[in-house]
């Protein structure tokens, strides 16, 4: 059960630095499309800032992470799928607005 509040603290800090980098998009917002190439660039490009922020202020944590024996594979996967549950939210969300206000 703690390996997920491990995982879970893990990733909570790779989106909030995803977010640091990923909003950035979401001030040149025009229309209520734009807000989608936000939700793109939080899967794609602000997840690797994200990452690569995380490995780098981070450094001595990784071998916490190895002393329990979690690999990078399970780390970067729980990131993600946390990710792509956030932004399928936000989609939807988006969704509901483009029909109430159209």
């Amino acid at each position: 059960m703690w390996y997920h509040k491990i995982n879970l603290w893990f990733t909570w800090r790779v989106m909030l630095y995803n977010s640091c980098f990923s909003f950035l998009s979401l001030a040149l917002a025009r229309s209520i499309t734009d807000y989608y190439t936000t939700i793109f660039i939080f899967l794609t490009a602000g997840f690797i800032v994200g990452i690569i922020g995380q490995r780098i202020i981070h450094k001595r944590e990784e071998y916490v992470f190895q002393n329990l024996g979690i690999s990078n594979f399970q780390r970067y996967t729980f990131a993600y799928v946390a990710h792509l549950v956030i932004a399928i939210i936000a989609a939807l969300l988006i969704a509901l607005i483009e029909l109430l206000y159209v």
